[in-house]
């Protein structure tokens, strides 16, 4: 995670000074934290895109895409062990000072946001290893998408199916403020609702099945009101829009594959 190390390099959690334990050869520690003292780098592993399960919540972990990098800790033999809780609260303390958000905690698990740069970053700490610790960090990144068809496309497809499928509409994972590279995407809704002044539209969010139900069709609904808020401020009458959150209740694809949960994370129009 060559990118990561070059950005963060720097950032200090504790002096870890001299290790008489070597580190596993080709790991050189995670590129956020520096390792608690008296600690050497039992195992790594780097990847490029790739899927990673987070504990940013309770119950099952999240999939987070992008470039990932796992560093497991462990203390020296003849170093004092430490706990759980010192690790967790070294870690919440310099996670701080990187101005990172903390996502997530419990007994075992830590997760925190650190927007970079333009960049977004995600790290898990879990101190329930034994004699040490894991680190796990994202950069996380999307694969890309474009907008999937125009205007004209979006007006057809609803006279002809009552509905159609906006996959340019972009939101960070677990938030409802839209991105950036949603604008060419609404200024597509922005020309139909032009081209068609009596046509009235459900702005309907949809996600994958990842984290609890009651937390996706919040999430849902508050996506489709951003939505329906950036099109009012674009000049389209508020009045002919309505937004509905369904979570994820109506896939397109299996939520088995990346692929599959990708085009289920969308927003749809659907006639009124």
């Amino acid at each position: 995670m060559k990118t990561t190390s070059t950005l963060l390099a720097g950032l200090l959690l504790l002096s870890a000074g001299l290790c008489s334990a070597a580190d596993k050869k080709g790991c050189k520690g995670d590129s956020l934290f520096t390792r608690m003292p008296g600690t050497f780098v039992k195992d790594c592993r780097e990847g490029a895109f790739d899927n990673q399960a987070f504990h940013c919540g309770p119950g099952k972990p999240q999939a987070i895409e992008g470039r990932h990098l796992m560093t497991r800790y462990e203390a020296e033999p003849k170093a004092q062990a430490f706990t759980g809780v010192q690790v967790q609260r070294n870690h919440e303390t310099a996670a701080a000072d990187l101005g990172a958000k903390k996502v997530f905690s419990d007994a075992r698990y830590s997760c925190y946001r650190l927007a970079k740069d333009g960049k977004e970053f995600f790290a898990e700490v879990d101190s329930a290893w034994n004699r040490g610790y894991v680190i796990r960090i994202v950069e996380k990144s999307g694969m890309k998408q474009e907008v999937a068809g125009n205007s004209d496309i979006f007006l057809k497809t609803i006279r002809e199916t009552g509905h159609a499928a906006v996959y340019g509409i972009q939101f960070d994972t677990n938030r409802a403020e839209l991105k950036p590279e949603s604008a060419p995407a609404l200024e597509e809704i922005v020309k139909l609702m032009s081209a068609d002044p009596e046509l009235k539209i459900h702005v309907v969010g949809h996600t994958d099945n990842v984290g609890a139900m009651a937390d996706n069709m919040a999430l849902s609904q508050a996506r489709a009101a951003a939505v329906v808020k950036a099109l009012s401020g674009r000049g389209v009458e508020a009045a002919r829009m309505k937004p509905s959150g369904v979570a994820s209740l109506v896939p397109v694809a299996a939520n088995r594959s990346e692929s599959g949960r990708a085009r289920n994370r969308r927003v749809e129009l659907v006639e009124q």
